[in-house]
């Protein structure tokens, strides 16, 4: 399955050791993808490159660390968290990809090799491979944890991405890497907003199915259910957010150009050059833009309480590409929080997800329709 790139089987066993039985993630075995530094360990980016990591854990390690969480090891990623595919497959078909950019992270934790997972999502890379994988993956709002000790992408898009088997799992994950979470007294709004793909109709019938039961459960917890369009915002944050990743990806990786030559993988190669291409007046056009949408859609999701929509068009495609991000980005490219839950499985068995948004910094909320949903619908992988 090649999920990993690197174990430290001897130093996790010495480090459970260490772990008092009243600590936060006391028996928690931790994977982390391999843009994020941790201790003792190489950070490579998924490229046969020299070693970038600083030497130290990345804040998110740290305090998982703290909380008694044992990391064995560094989860393989695509090459600098982009499109080019890793050499991991899905662990429910070997045929099939496990997702990107965070592919090690959902086929480990969807395998059993470890309790909870580091990813990153700077398009679609926590929630598509959660969706494939049949595990669930959640990103906070933008800026909720801390970025620092993670080779970036884009700065402005990346987020720290959480990978477990259950939501429960993922609340206490992320309530060490953001402690307010802990204390957040929002209540549910107990009304949700189902996509009906009118936007953009590309979803296979196992993807609406997968919404149609998403629906029902929750209707039946109580939930207030409207089905209709997504706002023509949404699909204008899935034009602006190429201009925006691409400015910002060459900023940050552009001397990989020169260092790699004809070694740089395809897709990266083709981001850079966009990068290289796209001028600063149209990257800030883009910010700016983006400002002025958000209000829009802030008013749409506090109206919705929680959206529903696919996590991709349908299961995991073949291991040749990393399957289609165009359900997630825009929710990355706004920064809100959002979250795959597995709800079913297609006629091969493998896993479909749903993707339920939220208003910024609205995370407590969508965790706790998120962990209604997984009660109602019972799937697991």
């Amino acid at each position: 399955m090649r999920a990993w790139v690197h174990l430290d089987e001897r130093g996790a066993r010495k480090a459970v050791k260490g772990v008092a039985d009243d600590m936060l993630l006391a028996g928690a075995i931790l994977g982390v993808k391999d843009i994020f530094d941790v201790t003792g360990m190489p950070t490579r980016c998924g490229l046969e490159i020299d070693d970038l990591s600083s030497g130290n854990d990345a804040t998110a390690v740290a305090r998982l660390r703290a909380a008694g969480a044992v990391v064995l090891g560094k989860t393989r990623t695509t090459p600098f968290a982009w499109l080019d595919p890793a050499p991991t497959r899905n662990p429910h078909d070997l045929e099939r990809t496990p997702g990107g950019s965070s592919a090690g992270s959902a086929a480990a934790v969807a395998a059993g090799h470890c309790t909870i997972a580091l990813g990153s999502q700077t398009v679609a890379s926590t929630l598509r491979p959660a969706s494939f994988c049949g595990v669930v993956g959640f990103k906070p709002s933008f800026d909720r944890v801390p970025t620092q000790g993670i080779t970036p992408l884009a700065k402005s898009l990346d987020h720290v991405g959480i990978f477990a088997r259950t939501v429960a799992e993922v609340r206490a994950t992320i309530s060490v890497l953001d402690p307010t979470l802990r204390s957040d007294a929002q209540e549910p709004a107990m009304r949700a907003f189902i996509d009906d793909l009118t936007l953009d109709p590309s979803a296979d019938a196992d993807s609406g199915a997968a919404l149609g039961s998403a629906a029902m459960a929750l209707r039946t917890a109580g939930y207030a259910i409207e089905v209709g369009p997504l706002p023509a915002a949404v699909a204008r944050a899935n034009e602006l957010v190429t201009t925006v990743l691409a400015y910002e990806s060459f900023a940050a990786h552009g001397e990989r150009w020169n260092e790699l030559g004809a070694a740089l993988p395809l897709g990266l190669a083709e981001l850079l050059q966009l990068g290289r291409a796209t001028s600063v007046t149209a990257y800030e056009s883009a910010l700016a833009e983006r400002e002025s949408l958000r209000e829009q859609i802030a008013e749409f999701l506090i109206s919705a309480g929680t959206l529903v929509t696919p996590c991709a068009i349908g299961a995991a495609p073949p291991r040749d590409t990393t399957g289609d991000g165009r359900y997630v980005r825009p929710w990355t490219f706004f920064g809100v929080p959002s979250i795959a839950v597995p709800i079913r499985r297609d006629g091969n068995a493998m896993p479909i997800g749903v993707q339920l948004v939220a208003a910024m910094r609205c995370d407590a909320t969508l965790l706790r329709t998120a962990s209604v949903l997984e009660t109602r619908t019972g799937t697991r992988t």
